[in-house]
């Protein structure tokens, strides 16, 4: 039974983005099993740290300023890259802290993410933290704790990325918005009535 280690100095390249690391490897051909040492990969923009057994248990700690750099990761536990992603930065950074556990074909991320400074479709924010749980099936936010300027919120949500028949994804949560500013609710709602002051509103789909 085969048992070989290697490691790998990444350099940058002449062309396209420049990407550098160390990678260490230790393949057991009776285990049937990749491990990764203390690794490292980095771009100008973005710096992740691995170690762990490949389809086991892979520890995960990165943080980025440029979301493009994180979509072979995305591809990897979803299945599929996508055309483009739904958050934003807006001169802001995203960190995670967790582990890919599962198979190759069916990897599932636990862990810590937090984003600074970011956009999902119209909605800006300051600051956005939660446990994740992130699958080819569901994306699940517990514990969440985001802010805009006073207003925060608080909650979970479970996205349906994928349906057992591979159609009709949906949404729940459950959240509690605080200090929200009862003009702009009134205005997304159709109120024409001048109003002012803040809030609390909890929601629930």
């Amino acid at each position: 039974d085969l048992k070989t280690s290697a490691q790998f100095s990444i350099v940058p390249a002449a062309a396209g983005d420049p990407l550098e690391g160390h990678v260490e490897l230790a393949y057991d051909q009776a285990a049937n099993t990749v491990e990764l040492g203390s690794s490292s990969l980095s771009t100008p923009a973005t710096r992740v740290e691995l170690q762990g057994t490949l389809g086991k248990t892979l520890r995960i700690r990165g943080r980025t300023t440029r979301l493009e750099d994180i979509l072979p990761v995305v591809e990897m536990v979803g299945g599929e890259k996508p055309a483009t992603l739904p958050l934003k930065l807006t001169n802001g950074s995203v960190s995670i802290d967790g582990s890919v556990v599962g198979a190759l074909d069916d990897p599932e991320f636990r862990g810590q993410v937090a984003v600074a400074s970011a956009q999902v479709r119209e909605f800006q924010f300051d600051r956005f933290a939660a446990e994740v749980v992130v699958n080819k099936r569901e994306a699940q936010a517990k514990n969440i704790a985001a802010a805009l300027g006073r207003s925060t919120v608080a909650g979970s949500t479970t996205l349906m990325l994928r349906d057992s028949d591979g159609s009709n994804p949906g949404v729940a949560a459950q959240l509690t918005f605080r200090n929200v500013d009862i003009a702009e609710v009134a205005k997304e709602a159709g109120v024409t009535e001048p109003l002012a002051g803040t809030g609390t509103v909890t929601a629930q789909i």
